[in-house]
């Protein structure tokens, strides 16, 4: 439990099951190193989980709306496994119908790896995450397994 985030200007929701397609990312952001990353990333997800949620900016939404605000990697690496779906921490209105608040207290509780801090904007930021070894990922125990997300693609 974090005391230190104290009280956000936003609701918080966990949805385990958000649809890939709904999120949106900035651009510029596919270049060779990048597509190695995901692909290391994804071999390590299929083997071993999603060790943390990917962060959805939503707060603002005439700024961002379905903004992935942390995780684009992640996201890439779940598209080439097959997943149709993710686990996310959403800010701020949250359409998608099964979904859990979550206090501000208890966001940490979701990120196994790294830190949650506050940007100087106000919305939620995770940092100090591991980073990997030449493009390996040995880390912890993951939460979400490849089984509980993947389908076979038609």
């Amino acid at each position: 439990m974090r005391e230190d985030l104290g009280v956000l200007s936003y609701s918080v929701w966990y949805v385990p099951h958000y649809p890939l397609d709904a999120m949106l990312t900035g651009t510029g952001l596919d270049f060779p190193e990048q597509r190695m990353i995901r692909a290391s990333l994804a071999v390590d997800i299929g083997r071993n989980g999603l060790l943390n949620p990917i962060i959805l900016w939503n707060h603002e939404p005439e700024r961002f709306a379905t903004y992935v605000m942390q995780g684009q990697n992640r996201m890439e690496a779940l598209k080439i496994l097959g997943w149709q779906t993710a686990p996310v921490i959403a800010t701020g209105e949250c359409e998608v119908h099964q979904k859990s608040p979550v206090s501000p207290q208890d966001i940490q509780d979701y990120f196994p790896n790294g830190n949650i801090t506050l940007r100087s904007d106000g919305a939620i930021k995770l940092k100090d995450t591991h980073p990997p070894d030449s493009y390996t990922y040995p880390r912890g125990t993951a939460r979400y397994r490849h089984e509980d997300y993947w389908t076979p693609r038609t």
